[in-house]
């Protein structure tokens, strides 16, 4: 069955939204946690076969040091 204009238009902002994550170098434990179910949620919304069988792993507890 073919993707509502919603369903496509909230993955299209999962997707935005994960870039943007993708960007912070240092991220804090929060902010990876974020990273994490945005990755989950972007894993189930395309049904990606690579993440089918995959643990992705969290909480974060703690952050790398910055340099």
């Amino acid at each position: 069955m073919p993707k509502t204009k919603e369903e496509l238009a909230e993955q299209a902002q999962l997707v935005r939204l994960f870039e943007a994550s993708c960007k912070i170098e240092y991220p804090t434990p929060d902010e990876s946690n974020f990273r994490i179910a945005l990755a989950k949620k972007l894993g189930r919304a395309f049904d990606l076969k690579e993440v089918r069988g995959v643990k992705i792993d969290g909480p974060v507890t703690s952050a790398p040091a910055r340099k």
